[in-house]
């Protein structure tokens, strides 16, 4: 069980970091020329969509059970993975 609580606080900690990623992108949205903005705007909301799936998996992680553990923990990986690429190449865009 402590490796799954230790994954569990890493997820988290992963997702808190993209979080703030996304709201240093919304911080800068509010900065952007009204052409951009709206670009700005679908990218972020895109972006919470993701995060908030991500947290949905690792939150149904936290749920399950040892033997589920591994199956649930690649769909969180995978989820979490998605959302770092995608924050990355946002930031790569507007940035």
């Amino acid at each position: 069980m402590e490796q799954q609580e230790a994954y569990e606080k890493d997820m988290n900690t992963k997702l808190r970091k993209w979080n703030a990623k996304i709201d240093e992108l919304k911080a800068d949205m509010d900065k952007a020329e009204a052409k951009k903005r709206e670009i700005y705007y679908k990218e972020v909301e895109h972006l919470q969509d993701m995060k908030h799936k991500a947290q949905e998996k690792l939150d149904s992680l936290k749920q399950s059970g040892k033997g589920s553990f591994d199956d649930l923990k690649i769909g969180v990986e995978r989820a979490v993975e998605d959302l770092e690429e995608a924050v990355s190449s946002a930031f790569s865009r507007f940035k």
